[in-house]
């Protein structure tokens, strides 16, 4: 399921798996959340330094499954500093061809989210 990180600070991140079931490749294009300004990012590791970055766009291929996760892509909750652990945050995922989508995503400690 979605979970969201308690944040220790004004922003925090939602990380959940998004599952095509149809043998259509889609495209996650836009997210909005009930609590914060939301935006797609991508983590990734370049000569042992991570970045982060914002996307645009994800592509889903039909039958795929895309993981948000630590590390790699995730949604960034800007300005949540009040949220805490045992809250829920309403996510809406927009779809080019699925449309749009909610899921509810708990919030808990950031350690019970590492693998």
């Amino acid at each position: 399921g979605a979970v969201v990180a308690e944040p220790a600070g004004p922003v925090t991140a939602a990380y959940f798996e998004i599952e095509n079931t149809s043998e259509t490749g889609d495209r996650l294009i836009g997210v909005s959340a009930d609590v914060a300004d939301a935006e797609i990012h991508r983590s990734f590791s370049q000569a042992g330094t991570m970045h982060m970055e914002p996307m645009t766009s994800v592509d889903v291929g039909g039958g795929e499954v895309v993981v948000f996760q630590p590390g790699g892509l995730h949604i960034m909750l800007l300005d949540v500093a009040d949220l805490k652990a045992g809250d829920t945050v309403n996510i809406i995922l927009e779809f080019e061809g699925a449309g749009l989508v909610e899921i509810e995503a708990p919030v808990r400690p950031y350690s019970e989210l590492l693998p």
